[in-house]
């Protein structure tokens, strides 16, 4: 039933379906993520269901006329995090594939604590155009903090962070979001920056979601042949709109009225 109502949103929304396969084999995948209030944590409660089925082998791209592959996320799925015989993860197969056949390729990672999160993530890089992550995830692939004695992310240990990921193989960013706004590093050792919106706290109904509410709207200018520091203004103001639900995606707005919202709250100066 959850596998119907998903395909029936889709259409009602205007998505492709034919790509799309139901089984038999698990639930739908779920995620339920609590809120505690008087610490404002987050447990996340997550059912895998058919993620843990996917194979690289069963992703057929064959045919298809997307200008970018998203996956998410890596240190989530059971078999496609597998390293093969040949060094190589099921993800990253499926993005050498991908780029092979011309498509930008994307990814994100989930703040899980785990030792081999960099075994996971480090092959596949070479075969990535973007590299999504928080401060914690960056953190736990270099083995070191982000986060200075005032409890947020120092501009000084994110581009430090980020140039060493790029230059792992990365071949358009990698990208850091965090709530004081996000950072971005290129191969040529460029850095971008862009604070947050100025985003009115009693507006905020909820901050899931905002991570990846964040990721769409700079994946939107990157579908669009934007430049990387307009994406990441989309991105920011994007993540803005998300808060005002408790959901993670019933807040978001079209992406024009997005970016004029967070235009008109300003956006926050980054911490030093």
């Amino acid at each position: 039933p959850d596998g119907d109502r998903i395909l029936a949103d889709c259409r009602v929304s205007g998505i492709q379906t034919d790509r799309l396969v139901q089984t038999g084999e698990a639930p739908t995948a779920y995620t339920d993520v609590m809120t505690v209030a008087s610490t404002g944590r987050r447990p996340v409660f997550y059912n895998p269901g058919p993620n843990d089925l996917l194979e690289d082998g069963i992703l057929d791209l064959q045919g298809s006329a997307a200008r970018v592959l998203h996956l998410g996320y890596l240190g989530l799925l059971e078999r496609l995090d597998r390293i093969g015989r040949d060094g190589l993860t099921g993800c990253a197969r499926l993005l050498k594939a991908a780029t092979g056949r011309g498509l930008i390729t994307s990814t994100d990672l989930v703040s899980v604590d785990r030792s081999d999160l960099p075994e996971i993530v480090f092959p596949a890089l070479p075969f990535l155009d973007l590299l999504f992550l928080n401060e914690f995830e960056a953190g736990r692939l270099l083995d070191r903090s982000l986060v200075g004695a005032s409890g947020r992310v120092t501009m000084d240990a994110a581009r430090d962070a980020l140039l060493e990921i790029v230059s792992k193989g990365v071949r358009r960013a990698v990208i850091l979001h965090f709530p004081e706004g996000a950072v971005a590093a290129r191969p040529d050792g460029s850095v971008h920056t862009r604070g947050s919106v100025r985003f009115p706290g009693d507006e905020i109904a909820g901050t899931v979601g905002a991570g990846d509410a964040f990721a769409s709207g700079v994946l939107y200018g990157i579908h669009e042949g934007w430049a990387l520091p307009d994406c990441l203004e989309l991105g920011v103001c994007t993540a803005a709109q998300s808060l005002r639900s408790e959901t993670t995606s019933d807040a978001i707005l079209p992406w024009k009225d997005s970016l004029e919202a967070g235009r008109a709250y300003g956006f926050q100066p980054l911490p030093a």
